[in-house]
C-alpha cells in the first residue's frame, strides 16, 4: 500500500468528527486537491462549534433557520476562539462561498487567483483550528511542509494581511 493510500485513512483515527474533518483537509491540502479541504476544513469549524454550543446544552436549531444557526456557530466561534480564530473562520467562509457557491468577494477571489496565498490562508487556518482542537487534531503532521507541497509558505506577516483587515465588511 503506497503512503497516500495508507495516510488516506488516517482521519478515522480521530475520536471526534471535527478532528476528523481537520485531518481530512491537512491530507487533501497536501495532496493539492485544495477545493477538498476548503470545504473539509470549514465544516471541522462548524463541528468545533457545534460541539460547543452541544456541551453548553444548546442544541442545533431544527426549524430550517440557516441563517440562525449560522450566526449561533459564528457566536461561538469568536466567544471560545477569539477575534483571531473568528477571522481566520471568516476568511474561509469567504472562500468556501466562492467555491461552492460560485460567489466572488474580493478576498476570496483573489485567494483563488493566487496558488500560494491559498495555501498560506489554508495553512494558516489549519494551524489555528488545530491549536483549538488539540493533539488529536493532528493524526499526521501539523501542517504541510515545503517539502510536502513545493507552493507551501511558511506563516509569516502576510498570512494574518490574508485573515486580518476587512474581513467582516465582505457579504
Amino acid at each position: 500500500m503506497t503512503k497516500v493510500r495508507a495516510d488516506a485513512l488516517a482521519w478515522a483515527r480521530n475520536p471526534s468528527l471535527a478532528n476528523r474533518l481537520l485531518t481530512k483537509a491537512r491530507f487533501f491540502l497536501e495532496t493539492g486537491e485544495y477545493f477538498k479541504s476548503i470545504v473539509c476544513l470549514f465544516e471541522a469549524f462548524q463541528q468545533w462549534a457545534q460541539d460547543i454550543l452541544n456541551a453548553a446544552g444548546e442544541r442545533p436549531t431544527l426549524d430550517g433557520d440557516l441563517q440562525k444557526r449560522a450566526e449561533k456557530l459564528a457566536n461561538a466561534i469568536q466567544t471560545h476562539g477569539g477575534e483571531d480564530l473568528y477571522q481566520a473562520f471568516w476568511a474561509l467562509r469567504l472562500l468556501r462561498n466562492a467555491v461552492v457557491h460560485g460567489s466572488k468577494p474580493r478576498k476570496a477571489m483573489d485567494a483563488l487567483k493566487d496558488e500560494k496565498e491559498m495555501i498560506t490562508l489554508l495553512e494558516t487556518v489549519l494551524k489555528k483550528l488545530g491549536k483549538r482542537l488539540g493533539p488529536l487534531a493532528g493524526a499526521r503532521a501539523a501542517t504541510p511542509s515545503a517539502s510536502a507541497n513545493p507552493h507551501a509558505a511558511a506563516t509569516s506577516a502576510k498570512d494574518e494581511a490574508v485573515l486580518g483587515h476587512g474581513a467582516q465588511s465582505e457579504p
